[in-house]
């Protein structure tokens, strides 16, 4: 009868330490998925920011010293029939977006439909 008893004792025991363990493992486990979860949350709020920050810090233009001074821009009349419909100018300048500029000042009365090349030397064809 002792025996017994001392035996249930023993594999109550062994179970409530099983238990204890499993809850254990299981609050460690939460702990651990909470964790995760809480650094995912925080990695994605910086990346929102990153992107944020990205798109509101924006490349200043610098300008070039010799924007102010007088350019050389060279008209070329294109067509073997004499006919000045489309008309080409060359740009001597080094970039062709800060020309455009210019051409779009000096011929107010044309328009600018499509750029070709996009160094020193870009062809600009007007309409």
């Amino acid at each position: 009868m002792k025996e017994k008893r001392k035996k249930r004792k023993k594999e109550e025991k062994k179970k409530k330490k099983k238990k204890k363990k499993k809850k254990k493992k299981k609050k460690k486990m939460k702990k651990k998925k909470k964790k995760k979860q809480k650094e995912m949350k925080k990695n994605k709020k910086n990346k929102k920011k990153k992107k944020k920050k990205k798109k509101k810090k924006k490349k200043k233009k610098k300008k070039k010293k010799n924007d102010n001074e007088e350019r050389d821009v060279e008209t070329d009349l294109q067509g073997n029939d004499g006919s000045n419909s489309v008309e080409r100018l060359r740009c001597y300048l080094s970039q062709c977006h800060s020309c455009l500029k210019l051409k779009k000042s000096v011929i107010k009365a044309v328009r600018i439909f499509s750029v070709s090349g996009t160094q020193h030397g870009a062809t600009v064809r007007l309409e």
